[in-house]
């Protein structure tokens, strides 16, 4: 790529020295809003991707802190009660599908 645009330059170059110099910068000019425009349009893909990544990550933190409040209430409620078996076997059941999934 840059050595095409190098070769671009040089075309340039010879236009200006064989037709003029009034055409040729404005080729150059040209060239350099097009360049502008296609590192606008760079950087607004990478902050789209970067934002959308942004908010699958607040929403995993968000989904995590909500398991985190309910295994807790699970909790609470069973140190009311004896906890039996089949209570701890579900809250060891939540704890490992929760590592898994991360």
């Amino acid at each position: 790529m840059v050595y095409a645009f190098l070769q671009y330059l040089l075309a340039t170059f010879r236009k200006m020295v064989t037709r003029g110099f009034i055409k040729a910068p404005c080729q150059l000019t040209i060239l350099l809003l097009f360049v502008e425009a296609a590192r606008s349009v760079l950087l607004l893909w990478r902050f789209m991707t970067h934002r959308k990544e942004y908010k699958q990550r607040q929403k995993q933190a968000a989904s995590h802190i909500t398991f985190r409040k309910q295994l807790y209430w699970i909790m609470k409620k069973s140190a009311v009660k004896r906890i039996t078996e089949k209570k701890q076997a579900m809250l060891n059941y939540l704890l490992f599908l929760r590592i898994i999934l991360r």
